[in-house]
C-alpha cells in the first residue's frame, strides 16, 4: 500500500485499474459535477513519480488531484480556478500514461495540462480501478464516473484510484487491433489513433522514431521554418525479409504558403508490418495534400494520381503540371486552368522536338547541296530548340524525385537551353541585318564566332548560377489554391535579369529587324509584276520570320492575363514546329539559290553569297 496526503484533513490511498472486455486500458477518464460554496476556487496538486496511486477530492472551495503516477512529472502547484455560473462545476480528469499526460477539462470551459507530455513510453503506469471513495457528503463530487460509467450519483467527498506498472506500448497494440480466431485487424475508428499519440508527444529532437510490439513503426519529426522537403524510410533492420525499404516524401509544400511562426507543425508517418490490417474496409490509394485557402480547407486530393499495386508494394504515378509561359513569367501570380495548360506544353513540346529533330536531319542529308550561313544559324536555332524542349520534359518529368542534385541539374539545363535559345534568335535577327545592310562585309571565322556566342557563353552564366546555388524546386501557385513544383531559378532578381531583360533586349532588336525586313520585301514586290503581287506573300513571309526571330515570346509580357499566358503557351511551345514548316516551305527557293551559286563556280565572291541569301530570306 502507499498514502498520499492531499491536506491536512485526510490522507487518501489510491488504486487503479479500469477493465473493457478482460483487458487493462493504458488511459483513464474521470468526470464529476463539482458541489461547492460561492467562496474563490482553487486547484490543488500533489503529483510526484512512481505507480501506486490517484486521488480527485474536493471542498467547499478546493479540487484536490494527487498520487503518485508519472514517469518523470512532478507538479505541487496551486491554480486559481474560474467562477462558474452556479454552486456546481462540472469536470474530467484524463490521464495516459504512454504520453506522461495528465489533464484537467474544468467547466468545460477551461483546459489545464497538469503533467506531459513527454516522448512516448514503454512501461507506465496504467490499469486504473476504483479503490474506494467515501460517503454521501453535502459538498464534494456528483455523478462520478469513469469513461462515462456512473460510480455513485451523490455527493462524494473523494475518489481513490489504484495503479500498477505496465507495458505501455503493448496497451496501445491492443487499443489498435482486435485479435479474434488468430485474425488480426484495425479496430474501427482508431486507424488515426496512434498518430494522434504521436502527435501530442514531446520531441527531444527534431524527429522521434518509436516502435510497438505489434510491427507497427512510426516517427514523427517538426517542419521547421527552413523545412526543404524530408524522406521518411521505415528502418532497416525491424522488418526482414523486404529488399526495398518503404519511404515517404514530405514536400516542402505541404502547408503550402502560410506562416509557420506561431506553432511548428508536426508530421507523422507509420509504417505497419501486416498489409491485411487495412484489406477488409480499407484500399491502397495514391493521394497529395491538397490547400483551397480561400475555403478554409485542406484534405488529402487523389486527382491526377494513379494507383499500381500488388500483393507486396504500391507505386504511386502522379501527373507533375506546370506551363511553357512559366519560363518568362513577370509575376508570381496563380495561374487559371493549369492542367489545360500542362496538356498544350505537353503537347507542344512532344510537337516541336520531335520537328527540331526532323529539320536537323533533313538538313544534315542535304547539307551539300545547302551550304550557306542562313541555313546553319537556322540549324543551330534548331538545336537550341530541341535542347529546350528535351529539358523542359525533362524537368516536368523528373521533378518529382525530390533530389536535390537532380534538381539542380534539371534547372541549368533548363536555363541554358533557353539562353541558348534566345541567343540564336538574336543571331538570326543579326544575321538578317547583316545580309540587308552590310552585303559586302566579310568576317572571318564567322560561324565559329556565333557558335562561341549561341552556346559557350550561355554555358558560363549556368555554370555560375549553380555554383551560386540559384537554381532548385520552385512552386507555382494554381487558381485553385493548390502548388506545383519545377526546377528553375529561386531568386527574381536572377530571373528578371538573365530571362525577362535579356529577352527584352533581344525582343526589340529582333522586332526592329522584322519592321526593317519587311518595308524591305515590300518594296521587293513593287518592282514585280501585278501576278506576282500579293499581299498574302508579304504577310506569310513576315510570319515565317516571326519564328525564326522568336517574337511571340514577347506574349509573355501580357501573362499577367490568361489570354496572354494561353497564346504564350501555345504558340512558343510549338515554335520548333513552326520551324520546320518553314524549312520544308522555302527549301525549293533554298534550292534554287544553291544552283545559281554553283553556276558562278569556284569564283563567287562573298557578296554573291550574301546576296543569295538575302534572295533567299526575302523570296
Amino acid at each position: 500500500m502507499c498514502s498520499v496526503t492531499l491536506g491536512p484533513i485526510c490522507t487518501f490511498l489510491l488504486l487503479v485499474c479500469f477493465l473493457n472486455d478482460g483487458r487493462c486500458e493504458r488511459d483513464f477518464q474521470f468526470c464529476g459535477v463539482r458541489k461547492h460554496s460561492s467562496e474563490t476556487q482553487k486547484l490543488q496538486l500533489n503529483v510526484t513519480q512512481g505507480c501506486c496511486s490517484l486521488s480527485i477530492s474536493s471542498t467547499a472551495d478546493t479540487l484536490f488531484i494527487g498520487g503518485e503516477i508519472t514517469v518523470s512529472c512532478v507538479n505541487t502547484s496551486s491554480i486559481s480556478l474560474p467562477r462558474g455560473s452556479g454552486l456546481e462545476t462540472p469536470f474530467c480528469v484524463y490521464w495516459d500514461g504512454f504520453l506522461d499526460l495528465l489533464l484537467l477539462d474544468y467547466n468545460t470551459t477551461r483546459n489545464y495540462t497538469l503533467c506531459g507530455p513527454s516522448t512516448p513510453q514503454t512501461t507506465c503506469c496504467t490499469d486504473l480501478s476504483l479503490h474506494n471513495n467515501s460517503g454521501s457528503k453535502d459538498t464534494g463530487i456528483l455523478k462520478g464516473s469513469v469513461r462515462g460509467d456512473i460510480i455513485e450519483n451523490n455527493a462524494q467527498e473523494f475518489y481513490m484510484f489504484r495503479g500498477e506498472s505496465g507495458r505501455c506500448d503493448k496497451a496501445v497494440c491492443d487499443d489498435l487491433l482486435n485479435i479474434r480466431n488468430g485474425q488480426t485487424a484495425m479496430k474501427p475508428g482508431r486507424d488515426d489513433e496512434l498518430e494522434r499519440l504521436m502527435m501530442q508527444s514531446k520531441f527531444t529532437r527534431d524527429m522521434l522514431h518509436f516502435d510497438l510490439p505489434c510491427g507497427i513503426q512510426s516517427t514523427a519529426f517538426k517542419l521547421g521554418p527552413e523545412f526543404k522537403g524530408s524522406t521518411v524510410v521505415r528502418r532497416e533492420g525491424r522488418f526482414p525479409g523486404i529488399n526495398k525499404q518503404p519511404s515517404v516524401y514530405i514536400p516542402p509544400t505541404l502547408l503550402g504558403n502560410k506562416t509557420r511562426a506561431l506553432k511548428t507543425p508536426k508530421v507523422v508517418c507509420s509504417f505497419y508490418n501486416n498489409n491485411s490490417l487495412f484489406q477488409a474496409n480499407m484500399t491502397r490509394t495514391c493521394v497529395f495534400w491538397d490547400v483551397l485557402p480561400n475555403e478554409g480547407k485542406m484534405f488529402w486530393n487523389e486527382s491526377g494520381c494513379k494507383t499500381l499495386k500488388n500483393d507486396t508494394q504500391t507505386a504511386c504515378h502522379c501527373n507533375h503540371l506546370t506551363y511553357f509561359a512559366v519560363l518568362l513569367q513577370i509575376s508570381n501570380k496563380p495561374v487559371h486552368n493549369l492542367e489545360a495548360q500542362t496538356n498544350i506544353t505537353y503537347i507542344g513540346c512532344v510537337i516541336s522536338a520531335v520537328c527540331c529533330v526532323l529539320t536537323i536531319c533533313m538538313f544534315l542529308c542535304r547539307r551539300k547541296c545547302i551550304s550557306d550561313k542562313s541555313n546553319l544559324i537556322h540549324m543551330n536555332l534548331a538545336v537550341a530548340l530541341l535542347l529546350l524542349n528535351l529539358s523542359f520534359l525533362l524537368n516536368v518529368t523528373l521533378a518529382s524525385l525530390s533530389n536535390e542534385g537532380v534538381c539542380t541539374l534539371l534547372a541549368l539545363m533548363l536555363h541554358y537551353s533557353l539562353l541558348c535559345s534566345f541567343t540564336w534568335m538574336g543571331i538570326e535577327a543579326f544575321n538578317v541585318y547583316r545580309l540587308l545592310c552590310q552585303v559586302f562585309t566579310y568576317t572571318s571565322q564567322y560561324m565559329l564566332k556565333l557558335c562561341i556566342v549561341g552556346f559557350v557563353l550561355p554555358a558560363a552564366f549556368a555554370i555560375g548560377f549553380a555554383s551560386r546555388g540559384f537554381y532548385g524546386s520552385y512552386r507555382i501557385p494554381s487558381s485553385t489554391g493548390t502548388e506545383t513544383t519545377m526546377c528553375w531559378i529561386l531568386h527574381p532578381l536572377v530571373h528578371y535579369i538573365t530571362n525577362v531583360g535579356y529577352f527584352a533586349v533581344i525582343f526589340i532588336f529582333s522586332t526592329s529587324m522584322l519592321v526593317v525586313t519587311a518595308v524591305k520585301i515590300r518594296n521587293s514586290m513593287k518592282h514585280k509584276c501585278a501576278q506576282e503581287r500579293s499581299s498574302w506573300k508579304l504577310v506569310f513571309s513576315v510570319l515565317m520570320l516571326t519564328c525564326l526571330f522568336g517574337t511571340t515570346w514577347g506574349l509573355n509580357f501580357s501573362s499577367f492575363t490568361y489570354t496572354g499566358q494561353l497564346l504564350s503557351t501555345i504558340l512558343n511551345s510549338l515554335q520548333g514546329f513552326f520551324l520546320c514548316v518553314r524549312y520544308f516551305l522555302m527549301r525549293p527557293k533554298q534550292e534554287s539559290g544553291s544552283k545559281l551559286s554553283k553556276l558562278l563556280g569556284s569564283s563567287r565572291s562573298t557578296s554573291s553569297t550574301n546576296a543569295a541569301e538575302s534572295k533567299s530570306l526575302n523570296s
